[in-house]
């Protein structure tokens, strides 16, 4: 008489269900947050490619090459989210000439002013980002002054970039005329990234968020 087979899975069996639920959680996961970590990377390889854009113009003309951004609360949709790239008039100083129209980052992805902010040395003040306003794009060389706010990261005519180093953070962020925070974006943290430029215009990417300047800070 043939005895019935045993039933129930063996260890082998069970560990092998294990993994496979552990690969299917992990996959979830990274579907959720997929999207967001693809247009964070889609917006560092914007930003990297419009600074050597900005260092390429300031070579070739022989003056100031800037990458500018939107700082202007007044427009939601464009604030820290439009990039563009200007090179200084050779016979004017301080007039400026726009390369096309600039760029929009995905949605809800900004760049951050705050976080990193140790890392930024502009003009020699631990801290500061430099600012200017300008109509653009504009057609024609117009000199600074007049204008929505832009932030920006200069070039010399040499084509080395102006500070030592200096960090470039971009995130997922939801303008929020409500917020406490002087920006008015509400960031997820989480979602930080960026990298440091350094003076011949190279950069250096953060390996992960928690090594961004101000990322524990409340």
């Amino acid at each position: 008489m043939l005895k019935a087979p045993k039933s129930g899975f063996t260890l082998i069996e069970l560990l092998v269900v294990i993994a496979l639920m552990g690969l299917l959680v992990g996959g979830i996961g990274f579907s959720m947050r997929g999207g967001t970590g693809k247009a964070i990377e889609a917006s560092q390889r914007i930003a990297i490619g419009m600074l050597q854009n900005a260092r390429n113009q300031a070579i070739m003309h022989g003056t100031r090459g800037r990458l500018i951004i939107n700082a202007d609360k007044a427009d939601p949709d464009k604030y820290l989210r439009q990039f563009g790239v200007i090179y200084e008039d050779s016979s004017k100083t301080n007039y400026w000439l726009a390369t096309g129209r600039g760029e929009l980052l995905p949605s809800n992805i900004r760049f951050v002013p705050n976080y990193g902010t140790n890392n930024f040395s502009h003009n020699g003040t631990e801290g500061k980002l430099d600012g200017m306003r300008l109509d653009y794009p504009q057609k024609k060389p117009q000199k600074e002054g007049s204008g929505s706010e832009y932030y920006y990261y200069e070039f010399t005519s040499s084509g080395t970039f102006y500070n030592s180093l200096a960090a470039f953070i971009v995130g997922e962020g939801i303008y929020n005329p409500a917020s406490s925070q002087s920006d008015k974006i509400d960031w997820d943290r989480l979602s930080l990234a960026g990298f440091k430029i350094l003076k011949t215009g190279g950069t250096i990417q953060y390996p992960e968020p928690s090594l961004i300047k101000g990322f524990g800070d409340e």
